[in-house]
Formats: C-alpha cells, sequence, structure tokens
C-alpha cells in the first residue's frame, strides 16, 4: 500500500497479520526531503485452544513514534493486556534491533532511556536484556501474581534506525515485533516527522 500525503503526521490501523506499510514524504528540510517510511507491523496472532478465562490477549496496542530533528526515534507504547485469570508476573517486550538493510547488509538501532510505568504513571518494575536479534525488556515483581487487565507505558529512544539510499531516507523498523504469542487485538501506529 502506497499513500502520498502532505501533513506531518499519519495515523493507521492494521488488524492483518505482517502488514508492511510504504510512505513517501516530501518535506523542505534537506534531512527529511525524501523520507520513505517503511513499517512492518507483524501482529502475532494465535489461536489457541484454551479457556477463553484464561486465555491471553492484548486487548490494545498503540504506538506514538516522534521522529526528532537529529533523526532520534521517540517512542511512546501504551500496552493494554489481559491475563485473564492466569497468574503471571507480568509481560516479555522484546524489540527487534539487528536487521539488514534492502541489499544484505547487517545494520542495528540503539535504545536508550527506556523507561516503564503503570496506568497511574508509577514506575514499574523491569529489567532489560540482549536477546538474539532483540532487545528483551522483562516487565513485572518475580515476587507478585497478576490477574486480569494491565496497562503498561513504555518508552524508549531508537539512534540510527533511519537508512540514507539512493531514493532518499528510509525507516525500517518491526515496531511491534514478532516476540507476541497472544493474540493482538487492536493496534494504532501513529507516526510525526519533523
Amino acid at each position: 500500500m502506497v499513500e502520498r500525503f502532505k501533513s506531518n503526521q499519519f495515523v493507521w490501523s492494521c488488524h492483518k497479520n505482517a502488514v508492511l506499510y510504504e510512505y513517501q514524504y516530501t518535506n523542505t528540510r534537506p534531512m527529511f526531503r525524501q523520507l520513505r517510511v517503511l513499517v512492518v507491523s507483524a501482529i502475532a496472532v494465535s489461536f489457541l485452544f484454551v479457556s477463553p478465562a484464561l486465555a491471553e490477549s492484548i486487548i490494545d496496542y498503540d504506538v506514538h513514534v516522534d521522529v526528532g530533528e537529529d533523526v532520534t526515534l521517540h517512542v511512546q507504547e501504551d500496552i493494554t493486556y489481559d491475563f485473564g485469570a492466569l497468574q503471571k508476573h507480568g509481560i516479555f517486550r522484546e524489540i527487534p534491533v539487528r536487521y539488514e538493510d534492502g541489499v544484505g547488509n547487517a545494520f542495528s538501532v540503539q535504545l536508550e532511556n527506556i523507561e516503564v510505568k503503570r496506568s497511574n504513571s508509577q514506575p514499574h518494575t523491569f529489567a532489560v536484556r540482549n536477546a538474539g536479534r532483540n532487545k528483551e525488556i522483562k516487565i513485572g515483581d518475580k515476587d507478585i501474581l497478576i490477574t486480569g487487565i494491565h496497562k503498561y507505558h513504555i518508552t524508549y529512544d531508537v539512534k540510527r534506525a533511519l537508512l540514507d539510499e539512493d531514493e532518499g531516507i528510509v525507516l525500517l523498523w518491526n515496531i511491534i515485533g514478532a516476540g507476541w504469542n497472544v493474540p493482538i487485538k487492536a493496534d494504532v501506529l501513529q507516526v510525526t516527522l519533523p
């Protein structure tokens, strides 16, 4: 799907597996004269034969990305997670950080300033580690079991996510990631360009 637009902001919703969006953006600023945004939203939809009362799911997944003047991506994720009747300690958020560009060259993005908060804006217990091609954020307390619906507010900065290619600057990044093994009922991605 290719869409041309004039505003500095665009929003879309997707409800399909592995949806690829391509946007071409023209701006008067030299660095962003032609910015083509390729975003892969790979939604892991699983159809588990589990009792609906026990089944986990993501009710809502909202992501807002602000592209800064210095090309740093400022990311804000709001995840509404339903644990159902299952008792869990929390969630794992896997963010892909190692990729290959269109011609097979390896590159990696850098995550900084990671913060996790509860819906009441209080800090949440979390730990970050490298997990293969991903950065894994383990959110929750090992001594506390939770059930039902919980909201997570995750913020972080991404550096080196924009590639300078012949046709312009390209953002190639799997925003949702493929690490979710629960259904995602709805997701919204909003990107704001400088």
